[in-house]
């Protein structure tokens, strides 16, 4: 479809598509021994999880309403046809289309802002082991959630006990009403596009499991580690998401002995499994998103070393124990303050090898925009102080509709959950993308992104676009967030993308 597209209705320009991806590893509400009834404990903290992850998809939505409304304020807001990007102009083009056919274009200042499309990757479902009852309880819970929207998939899941297929991952997608008339989700057994009004598990013949590929990787003996890949097409355009459960450190005093730590390949071929599996399902040359618990650690044996001379310890004041950390309060002190995260972050490395293995085998470049949110594991999961109210300048009571002044997608500072004395604090959860995501996100084209790279002195792409981003070039046209929240319960930060 051209670009060029059919003019939007007399009413004002529409609202640009929005969309969320957010990672949430809950194994901390562990089901382990349930197998009946799922006790109100356990109830009490799902119900806590999905109220705080609700609030956010809301304050998150009412962020990016202040911000069209801010935006067509001040100066007149461009036709969606108009968007640099060609991925944007072939997804929008086609909602302008189903728009000027249906005249509803924009949504009405007064109605509840609703992101286009959430998509919710959950890790560790039930805990430790695999539960049926509340595996069922989770999926309905999810729907009820967010009842309102305009097409939910439910939990995608495997959903047999088999140890030799199951991962504890699941999927959940939410689509607000105005993009369902152009929306389609893939049917991995068909390798066909279904229509989400269709109502693709019928089509599918009545499973779910035919809407994702997913799988455990081949070493993971007992570990529920794996992947699961689902793809949506909106308007011509295909969006592809693999949810991603890289493997653990089992032992913190093993990490630390060596570096790179001994952990890090079987991660690296873990990553690159479920990488080989996804590419021949879906075309790598669409927006290709990979978030989850990727459990990507910091280099421990060089953190300790670092730490003892920057707080002027004694060798031996930091034990490594299997489970526990025994260190001094000026230690945990120091990842707790936001002042010291930049120098944390010469010790995340292993995004990089990620990345730099991944293009070397496949020709596939992955990029993550820049971090500026804490650690995200492991947090102490009994205190919650309400910061995903507060993240987006929105009150807890009435958030639908009251917005405040200062709602921006540039977030407030937040107060800092404390970490758990079990593991070294690190930016387990995490977001990657290809460079044609990049340029839906950000609207810099990947030649561009190109140009930029050579600019940077042959910095690897995920640095060299960082600039464009974070708005250091006039190339970036769209708006984004990377950041995590702090929802009930949880002891990892979710991570999230907003766009």
């Amino acid at each position: 479809m051209s670009s060029s597209g059919p003019t939007l209705p007399s009413a004002g320009p529409a609202e640009p598509l929005t969309f969320l991806s957010i990672s949430q590893n809950i194994g901390s509400i562990d089901c382990t021994g349930i197998k009946t009834e799922i006790p109100d404990d356990i109830k009490s903290m799902t119900t806590r999880f999905l109220q705080s992850l609700d609030q956010f998809l809301i304050d998150a939505a009412n962020a990016k309403r202040y911000e069209f409304l801010s935006n067509h304020k001040n100066s007149a807001a461009a036709p969606l046809s108009q968007t640099s990007s060609p991925f944007v102009s072939a997804m929008k083009s086609g909602f302008e289309l189903h728009s000027s056919v249906n005249g509803s274009a924009a949504a009405a200042d007064g109605d509840a802002p609703e992101i286009d499309v959430v998509v919710v990757h959950v890790q560790e479902i039930g805990g430790k082991k695999y539960n049926a009852v509340f595996n069922e309880y989770l999926g309905n819970a999810f729907r009820s959630m967010r009842s309102n929207a305009g097409w939910c998939s439910g939990l995608l899941m495997q959903p047999q006990n088999c140890d030799s297929t199951f991962t504890a991952m699941g999927v959940v997608i939410f689509l607000s009403k105005r993009v369902v008339p152009i929306t389609s989700v893939l049917s991995v057994r068909h390798r066909t596009y279904v229509a989400v009004s269709d109502d693709p598990i019928s089509y599918t013949g009545g499973s779910a499991g035919s809407l994702f590929l997913g799988a455990k990787f081949s070493n993971a003996e007992k570990s529920r580690k794996g992947y699961l890949l689902t793809s949506l097409r909106i308007g011509n355009t295909c969006m592809n998401f693999v949810n991603l459960h890289l493997y653990h450190d089992a032992d913190n005093a093993t990490a630390a002995a060596e570096s790179p730590s001994r952990y890090t390949p079987r991660r690296l071929e873990a990553f690159l499994e479920a990488m080989s599996e996804v590419i021949p399902v879906v075309n790598p040359e669409d927006p290709l998103f990979i978030f989850g618990d990727l459990n990507t650690r910091l280099d421990a044996k060089q953190v300790l070393e670092y730490m003892t001379s920057r707080l002027k310890l004694e060798d031996g004041d930091i034990k490594m124990g299997k489970k526990e950390i025994a260190a001094p309060e000026s230690f945990w002190e120091f990842f707790m303050s936001r002042d010291n995260h930049s120098e944390l972050h010469q010790f995340d490395r292993e995004p990089a090898m990620l990345m730099d293995a991944l293009a070397e085998q496949s020709g596939i470049e992955l990029c993550e925009l820049p971090i500026h949110f804490p650690p995200s594991y492991m947090l102490d999961d009994t205190q919650h102080d309400g910061r995903f109210h507060e993240q987006y300048g929105c009150t807890k009571d009435g958030c639908h509709t009251k917005i405040s002044p200062t709602t921006t997608s540039t977030f407030a500072k937040k107060k800092l959950r404390p970490y758990k004395r079990e593991r070294m604090p690190a930016w387990c959860d995490r977001i990657f993308m290809n460079t044609t995501a990049l340029e839906l996100i950000t609207g810099v084209e990947r030649q561009q992104q190109h140009r930029i790279m050579k600019q940077h002195s042959g910095a690897r792409l995920k640095e060299a676009t960082a600039a464009a981003a974070s708005g250091e070039t006039s190339a970036a046209t769209n708006t984004c967030t990377y950041d995590s929240v702090s929802l009930e319960c949880m002891d990892h930060e979710g991570v999230f993308l907003l766009f």
